[in-house]
C-alpha cells in the first residue's frame, strides 16, 4: 500500500499544496521551517487525526498543526494498494458562527476511489486499512522527529515486543505484567473493597446525594447559571454584531463626507459660474423695469395713436365745416360779392326804368310820328327815327337790366341764398369761420395745438422706447416690431436672469450648508478618512449602502448596543443574585461538573481496568507466541539489514529474553548503548524495517522517516537508501524528510544508475 498523492488544503504553514508520490523512495528535501515535518504530520493526520491534548510540555497537535491563518486543517490523500484504491478526506474546521478554535469539529470521509462507495464510517482510516492503531503506527512505521533529530535506540527490543502486542513501544513487556497487576490493584481490589475505582464510586455517591439535595434547594441557581451562560454568549455575539454595524455606519459617514466634499466643491464652482453669468447680465440694468418701461411706452404710444386719431377726426370734422382761410384780399373780394349783387340789382332797376322810359318815349314818338306823318313828313320821320332810336335804346337798356338780373341771381345762387340780406349774412359767416383757422382761441386752433402736443409726446415716448429697446434688439424702422422683438428678447433675458438668480440662490444656500467640509484644513482629513474606510471590509460594504441601509446599520448598532447594555445590566443583577445564593448554598453546577469529571475518570478507569485485565491475559499468551514465532524472524531480519547497512561489520544482532538488543562481532558481544549514535540509529531502523517486513509481508504501509538519518555517515546512509530504493521496487513506499542535500544527492545517483521509482521533492517549491 502506498500514498499516491496528497492535496494539502490547509495544514500548518502549507495551503493549497499538491504532492504526487512514487511507490518507492521519496525524499522531501528542504531547510528547517520549510514544512517537511508538517507534511509528515499531515500523513498521520489523514490516517488518524490530530490529538487535542498537550503532552510533556509540548503543544497539542491540533494547536501546532492547524493552519496558522485559518486555525483549520484539511486535505485529501489517495492510497493505492494491490487490490483497492482509497480516497481519504479529512477536515478540522470551526463551525459557522463560532470564533473559538477550541470548538473545532472534525469530518472524515473514506471512499473507494474506483467505485465511489463510502467506506469505514466508524473507524479511523489507518486502523481500517492497515489494521494498526494510531499508537502502533507511531511506534513502528512512523518514525517522528525527536528533539535532537535522533532516533532513540534505548529499549528498542522491548518496543518491538510491545508493538507486536499493544502498539506501545514505551513499555517493557516483561515488566508489563507486574506493572499491570500493580495498576489493577491500584484501580480495584479483587474483593472490590478498595482501590481508586472504589474510592471514586464512594465519592460519586456522596456528590450525587449532595447534588440532589443542592438541586432541590438551589433550582434557581441552576436556572440563573444557565441564563448567565446564555447571556454571556448573547452579549458577546451582540457586541460583535453591534461593532460590525457601527463600523459600517462609521465608514458610510466617512465615505458620505467625501461625497459631500465633492458635492461642495462642485457647488462652489457652480456658484462662481453663476456669479459670472449674472454679472454679464448686470450690464442690462433692471431688465424687469425696462420691460415694464417698454410695455408702458408701447401702451402709451397706442394711447397716443388713439388720441391722435380721435383728435384728428375731430379736427377734420371742424376742418370740413370751416372754409379755407382767406387773405385780406380774399375777404375783400368775398365781401364785394354783396356789393356786386346789390350793384347789379340797382343797375338792373336803373336799366329797367330807362328801358321802360325809352319804350314809353319810343311809343310816344311812334304815335307822334304816326300822327305827325300827316302833318309834317320830316317831323314825322324825325319822330319815327327818334322812336326807333328810343326803341333800340330801350331794348338795349332792357337787355342790360336782364344781364344785371342774371348776374344778381348768379351771385345769390352761388351762395345758396335768395336775397341780399341773407347773402350778406352768409358771406359774413364765411369770413368769420375762415378767420377761425388762425384764431388761437378758436376750437380749430385749440385742436391743432392739442394734436401738436400729442405728436410731441408720442415722438418723445417713441424716442424713449427706442433708446430702451436697442439694448435688447437691433433698431428697425417699425417701432411695433422693434418693441415686440425687444420685449421678447428682454423677457428671455429676464427669464434667464430669473432662472440663474434662483439657481444662484439655491446653490448659494446649498453651499452654505457645506461650511463644515469646505474648510481647507478638513479636506485632506476627510479624503484620507474616506480612503482608509474604503480599505476596510466594512467600508467596502458601506460603499454600496443607500441612506436607508446606513440608517438601518446605525439603528442596528444602537439597538445592539442598547441590548448589550440591557443584557449586561440583567447579567449584573443575575450575578448579584447568584452571589447571594451561592453564599448560602452549594452550587449544583460545580457538583455536576465534579460528578461529570468523576464519571469520566471512573469510566476511563473502568475501561482501563478491563483493558489491563484483558491485556494481562493476552500479554502472557502473546508473549509466548511472539518469542516462539515472530521474534526470531525479526531478529534474523534486523541482523541481515544491519549487516548490510554496516558493510558486514555488524552482521548479527542478539535479543535476550527481556528483548534487550546487542550486536555480536567476531571477538565479543556489544550492547547497543556502547556504540555510536549512527550505529544505534541504523540498528533502530533495522529493527523497525524488520518489524515492518514481518508484520506486513504482502502489502506493507508506507514508512515515514522524519530526520531519522541525520547522525549517519554517507556510506551507511547510501546503503540504507539503496535498500529503501530496492524495497520500493517491490512495493515498499518510504518517505524520508531531510534538511540536508545528502539524501537527495544519493537518490539522484541511484536514479542515474537505474530506472527505479524514486524521486526528490524540494519543499521550497511547495510552501506558499
Amino acid at each position: 500500500m502506498y500514498i499516491k498523492s496528497m492535496h494539502i488544503t490547509s495544514f500548518g504553514p502549507l495551503k493549497e499544496t499538491d504532492i504526487t508520490l512514487t511507490p518507492g523512495l521519496n525524499i522531501f528535501e528542504g531547510p528547517n521551517e520549510s514544512g517537511k515535518s508538517s507534511v509528515a504530520m499531515f500523513i498521520k493526520f489523514m490516517l488518524y487525526g490530530l490529538s487535542g491534548r498537550s503532552t510533556d510540555g509540548e503543544l497539542a497537535e491540533r494547536t501546532k498543526y492547524a493552519n496558522w491563518d485559518t486555525g483549520c486543517a484539511a486535505g485529501t490523500m489517495i492510497l493505492s494498494g494491490t487490490q483497492q484504491e482509497y480516497r481519504i478526506e479529512r477536515e478540522l474546521y470551526v463551525p459557522v458562527g463560532q470564533l473559538d478554535r477550541d470548538t473545532l469539529r472534525e469530518r472524515v470521509v473514506v471512499t473507494d476511489n474506483l467505485t465511489g462507495e463510502r467506506l469505514f464510517r466508524d473507524k479511523a482510516p489507518g486502523e481500517a486499512i492497515f489494521g494498526m492503531t494510531e499508537q502502533m503506527f507511531c511506534n513502528s512505521v512512523f518514525v517522528r522527529q525527536l528533539g535532537d533529530t535522533s532516533i532513540d535506540g534505548t529499549g528498542m527490543t522491548e518496543a518491538i515486543e510491545n508493538i507486536l502486542l499493544s502498539g506501545d513501544e514505551g513499555l517493557d513487556s516483561r515488566k508489563a505484567m507486574r506493572i499491570l497487576d500493580n495498576e489493577r490493584k491500584a484501580l480495584l481490589y479483587k474483593n472490590g473493597g478498595g482501590g481508586k475505582i472504589y474510592e471514586l464510586q464512594q465519592e460519586l455517591r456522596r456528590l450525587e446525594s449532595q447534588r440532589d439535595a443542592a438541586t432541590e434547594q438551589n433550582g434557581e441557581i441552576i436556572a440563573l447559571e444557565s441564563a448567565a451562560a446564555d447571556s454571556e454568549a448573547r452579549i458577546a455575539q451582540r457586541k460583535q454584531m453591534g461593532m460590525q454595524f457601527a463600523q459600517q455606519a462609521d465608514a458610510y459617514d466617512k465615505i458620505q463626507r467625501k461625497i459631500r466634499l465633492d458635492e461642495a466643491l462642485a457647488c462652489r464652482d457652480q456658484v462662481r459660474q453663476l456669479e459670472e453669468q449674472l454679472s454679464a447680465l448686470d450690464s442690462y440694468g433692471d431688465i424687469r423695469e425696462k420691460i415694464q418701461t417698454m410695455e408702458r411706452l408701447s401702451d402709451g404710444l397706442s394711447v397716443w395713436e388713439t388720441k391722435l386719431r380721435t383728435m384728428r377726426r375731430s379736427q377734420a370734422d371742424i376742418d370740413d365745416s370751416l372754409p379755407p382761410e382767406m387773405t385780406a384780399e380774399e375777404e375783400a373780394e368775398t365781401r364785394s360779392q354783396t356789393e356786386q349783387a346789390a350793384s347789379a340789382m340797382r343797375s338792373r332797376k336803373s336799366a329797367f326804368t330807362v328801358s321802360l322810359i325809352l319804350f314809353i318815349l319810343a311809343a310816344a314818338a311812334g304815335c307822334a310820328s304816326f300822327f305827325l306823318h300827316s302833318v309834317d313828313a320830316y317831323l314825322a320821320m324825325g319822330a319815327g327815327i327818334f322812336a326807333g332810336i328810343a326803341a333800340v335804346c330801350g331794348i338795349a337798356a332792357f337787355a342790360h337790366s336782364l344781364s344785371k338780373l342774371k348776374k344778381y341771381h348768379t351771385i345769390l345762387s352761388e351762395w345758396g341764398v335768395s336775397d341780399i340780406e341773407t347773402l350778406e349774412e352768409v358771406i359774413n359767416e364765411k369770413i368769420h369761420l375762415s378767420r377761425q383757422r388762425s384764431d388761437p382761441a378758436s376750437e380749430y386752433c385749440v385742436w391743432e395745438q392739442e394734436i401738436a402736443k400729442a405728436e410731441a409726446g408720442k415722438a418723445e415716448d417713441t424716442q424713449s422706447l427706442r433708446a430702451c429697446a436697442v439694448l435688447f434688439t437691433e433698431e428697425v424702422p417699425d417701432t411695433d416690431i422693434m418693441t415686440e422683438n425687444a420685449v421678447t428678447a428682454a423677457k428671455d433675458l429676464l427669464a434667464e436672469q430669473t432662472k440663474l438668480t434662483e439657481t444662484y440662490h439655491t446653490a448659494s444656500g446649498r453651499l452654505s450648508t457645506f461650511a463644515d467640509v469646505l474648510d481647507p484644513a478638513m479636506q485632506n482629513e476627510i479624503t484620507s478618512q474616506a480612503a482608509a474606510a474604503l480599505a476596510t471590509e466594512a467600508g467596502r460594504q458601506a460603499a454600496g449602502f443607500s441612506r436607508e441601509e446606513a440608517d438601518k446599520a446605525r439603528r442596528n448598532a444602537g439597538l445592539y448596543r442598547s441590548n448589550v447594555e440591557a443584557d449586561q445590566k440583567q447579567q449584573l443583577e443575575r450575578e448579584k443574585k447568584l452571589s447571594a445564593l451561592r453564599a448560602v448554598s452549594v452550587s449544583p453546577a460545580d457538583l455536576a461538573e465534579k460528578i461529570g469529571n468523576i464519571n469520566e475518570e471512573l469510566t476511563a478507569l473502568q475501561k482501563r481496568y478491563k483493558g489491563i485485565t484483558a491485556a494481562m491475559e493476552a500479554l502472557e499468551a502473546a508473549g509466548n507466541n511472539l518469542r516462539a514465532g515472530l521474534l526470531p524472524r525479526i531478529v534474523s531480519e534486523s541482523g541481515l539489514l544491519l549487516g548490510m547497512f554496516s558493510g558486514g561489520k555488524y552482521p548479527t544482532v542478539g535479543v535476550t529474553k527481556d528483548f534487550s538488543m546487542n550486536i555480536i562481532t567476531q571477538d565479543k558481544t556489544r550492547e547497543l548503548d556502547y556504540l555510536s549514535a549512527g550505529t544505534r540509529d541504523a540498528a533502530y531502523v533495522s529493527l523497525r524495517y524488520a518489524l515492518l517486513n514481518v508484520l506486513f509481508p504482502d502489502d506493507p504501509p508506507p514508512a515515514v522517516f522524519d530526520e531519522s538519518f541525520s547522525r549517519m555517515d554517507a556510506d551507511r546512509l547510501s546503503k540504507i537508501l539503496t535498500m529503501l530504493s530496492a524495497a520500493g521496487e517491490r512495493g515498499n513506499q518510504s518517505l524520508l524528510f531531510s534538511c540536508r542535500a545528502l539524501e537527495g544527492e544519493i537518490v539522484q545517483s541511484l536514479l542515474q544508475s537505474g530506472d527505479g521509482t524514486d524521486q526528490v521533492i524540494h519543499m521550497s517549491d511547495k510552501i506558499q
